[in-house]
């Protein structure tokens, strides 16, 4: 579970159809930006496939993009963590 608040990175109703605001979507994304446990969790929403939620100040929609690319031998997912990374340590989630 997310160390942050779940109502922003899981929707406010905390189901799988819950509702995601875009002010809601920058409050989590800026959250995962100094989370302690970043590279874990953006390994774990990877390992797990997972569909909903931010998961390391990546959206569903963000997420699914990335999976389409591995899944069709664009990128890595070794390559994608790391481009995460750099993004988030340049600011840039």
């Amino acid at each position: 579970m997310c160390l942050g608040d779940d109502g922003l990175h899981f929707g406010s109703g905390r189901t799988e159809t819950s509702s995601y605001s875009s002010a809601n979507n920058r409050k989590a994304k800026d959250q995962c930006q100094h989370c302690p446990v970043f590279k874990e969790c953006l390994q774990a929403s990877f390992e797990f496939r997972e569909e909903y939620g931010i998961w390391a100040g990546i959206t569903r929609k963000e997420r699914i993009a990335i999976f389409r690319d591995i899944t069709d031998g664009l990128l890595t997912e070794a390559q994608a963590v790391s481009i995460l990374l750099q993004r988030r340590n340049n600011g840039r989630l």
